[in-house]
């Protein structure tokens, strides 16, 4: 990794913690307001409060970045970004509905690309005092220890993690293959945090993790997983956005132990 990145991910997990303290704050001080968009999904002002601290912050530093967050989003915005140039990609509360109630699942993910892949990735969890990051070919760490993915290659073994969608009327859909994974899997798990669950795949905490989710939710936790050595990739029909990156693409993503991803992939399917 160039210098300048190195110095970039050294100024974003700087900036990880400390809106890792503004949402500590904001839930211990019970300061924030919550909302709903989409008439279903939760949103709080520590939410936007803490996406505009780290679009503010990180401009100071790299004015010429462009930035694809999950509350600044505009429709069609994927289309229009140019990934070859420095784009920050972020969720600045990625387990919303976990914040506002006081569940310990809330992460702050943060990933950086440029040159069409994603360079960087970093998982803030203030409430496990937990800091997930890797760098493109220079491996993956929690807290600053290197972790590697479980080396489970047995279906029957593996700890599976899954999430549901805000909009009800899809769940149905979701149905079998979250039957599969209760039968053929050790047991199953729902953390209500897409970052987080990708980066217990990526510590072994997880053997396989699969949902559809947004960019923002799993940027930095694919390439987490990537580098601690787990499969990432797809399952069934991925019907991918029209990117360029794969780890961006967000629907049916599979991140699991190298040892069951035919597995896997075979039962999803």
């Amino acid at each position: 990794m160039a210098s300048n990145q190195v110095s970039k991910l050294e100024i974003a997990l700087n900036l990880a913690t400390e809106a890792g303290q503004i949402i500590s704050e904001a839930r211990s001080s019970n300061s924030f307001k919550s909302n709903f968009k989409d008439h279903n999904e939760l949103v709080t002002s520590t939410d936007q409060q803490v996406d505009n601290f780290l679009i503010s912050e990180l401009k100071k530093h790299f004015s010429d970045d462009q930035f694809l967050t999950e509350e600044s989003y505009q429709h069609d915005q994927l289309a229009q970004l140019d990934f070859t140039k420095g784009t920050w990609v972020i969720d600045p509360i990625d387990g919303t509905v976990n914040f506002a109630l006081g569940h310990p699942q809330v992460a702050v993910s943060m990933a950086y690309v440029e040159s069409n892949q994603v360079q960087f990735g970093i998982v803030h969890c203030p409430f496990l005092n937990e800091t997930f990051h890797a760098q493109r070919h220079k491996g993956a760490f929690l807290n600053n220890q290197a972790i590697q993915a479980s080396t489970c290659n047995e279906l029957n073994q593996a700890i599976i993690a899954t999430g549901l969608p805000y909009d009800k009327s899809q769940v149905d859909k979701l149905l079998p293959n979250i039957n599969k994974a209760i039968s053929h899997g050790r047991d199953i798990r729902r953390n209500g945090s897409a970052a987080i669950d990708l980066c217990w795949v990526a510590c072994g905490r997880l053997q396989a993790y699969f949902e559809t989710v947004q960019p923002w939710d799993m940027a930095a936790g694919t390439l987490i997983a990537k580098e601690a050595g787990a499969f990432t990739g797809h399952y069934g029909k991925a019907n991918q956005e029209p990117l360029l990156i794969p780890d961006l693409f967000s629907r049916n993503i599979l991140v699991c132990s190298k040892g069951i991803s035919t597995k896997m992939k075979s039962l999803l399917n």
